[in-house]
């Protein structure tokens, strides 16, 4: 990700190729999520596309240490507990996802 002055932000074109593609599949993710749950819609992408941008940029609610011993489960539980989550850091255990036997 480019460097960013203190408020500074970016706008669609200058999102790294990397960036937009992580971002894409993460839409894509969501609106699935978004389907299943019949929750939420449009309103909430320009949101989630804030929280994605602070995620890559290490920003507050993702600043905590990821070390080798936190695990990723352990890492985003602990963010999905911050008053601030909303979209990336939903609590994991707010919409279980079913198991199905075959």
């Amino acid at each position: 990700m480019p460097a960013l002055d203190e408020g500074e932000k970016l706008n669609k074109e200058q999102y790294p190729k990397l960036f937009k593609t992580l971002l894409k599949s993460l839409l894509n993710i969501f609106n699935g999520e978004q389907i299943r749950l019949q929750d939420s819609g449009e309103e909430v992408v320009p949101q989630l596309v804030e929280e994605f941008l602070a995620y890559a940029y290490h920003r507050e609610l993702f600043r905590l240490p990821f070390t080798r011993d936190i695990k990723p489960l352990k890492w985003w539980t602990h963010v999905s507990k911050d008053s601030s989550a909303r979209l990336l850091g939903v609590s994991l255990h707010e919409h279980p996802i079913p198991i199905r036997t075959i």
